[in-house]
């Protein structure tokens, strides 16, 4: 047996070893965070899609569902007990909508319900929220029970809401009934055909959203 065998690794071969498995493992911890990283990214873009994806089948359901009719204003003055016309409940501009409509078995919301799409900030410090009000269908509209808002979508930056008429190539109005239209002409004004949404949250903008109105 040599002499060099017997005495085993230099303290320089040591060091080489070494920093040779530093490097490796440099590079196996930098790929590994690399690969968390990108998993994050991955639900995250995930997550968001599923938001979307919720929210844009809640509001078609929503939409679809959309009734001609709506509220009875108060008792008449002048005819003691005796309701006044019914008033269609479709009142609309481009930061909030209040609608009726007859929900299906889904989303946790079924039949006829007033329903306000509206945004809301808590604090002037902490970001917008698009949020559902909804109400049970009733004679009378009464407003807003405790507990009644539900949060659509988070950290909102930006929503727009436009009416579209019956013409597909019509312009698209920032409130419903239009301005130029005399509300005063017609008990219960026609709903819109389509709603378009714009939105932004979260420092992305979603997909533009347009949905058709049955009118029931």
């Amino acid at each position: 047996m040599s002499t060099r065998a017997l005495r085993g690794f230099t303290l320089v071969e040591l060091l080489i070893v070494l920093t040779t498995g530093a490097l490796v493992m440099l590079v196996l911890f930098a790929s590994l965070r690399t690969l968390a990283r990108a998993t994050e990214a991955t639900e995250a873009v995930g997550a968001r899609a599923e938001d979307i994806r919720l929210v844009s089948q809640f509001l078609q359901n929503a939409f679809a569902g959309a009734v001609q009719q709506g509220s009875a204003e108060e008792e008449n003055p002048q005819d003691s007990g005796q309701p006044a016309p019914v008033r269609a409940f479709f009142q609309a501009n481009e930061r909030a909508l209040r609608f009726a409509s007859v929900l299906r078995t889904r989303h946790g919301l079924t039949g006829a319900h007033y329903l306000e799409l509206a945004v809301r900030q808590p604090e002037p410090d902490v970001p917008a929220q698009l949020v559902l009000y909804a109400q049970p269908w009733q004679p009378r509209f009464t407003g807003w029970g405790k507990g009644a808002a539900q949060v659509l979508v988070e950290h909102l930056e930006h929503l727009e809401f436009a009416y579209q008429g019956a013409n597909p190539a019509g312009t698209w109005h920032t409130q419903w009934p239009p301005a130029q239209e005399d509300a005063s002409a017609r008990a219960t004004p026609p709903l819109p055909a389509r709603v378009r949404i714009r939105m932004k949250a979260d420092g992305r903008v979603w997909p533009e959203l347009i949905y058709a109105l049955s009118a029931l």
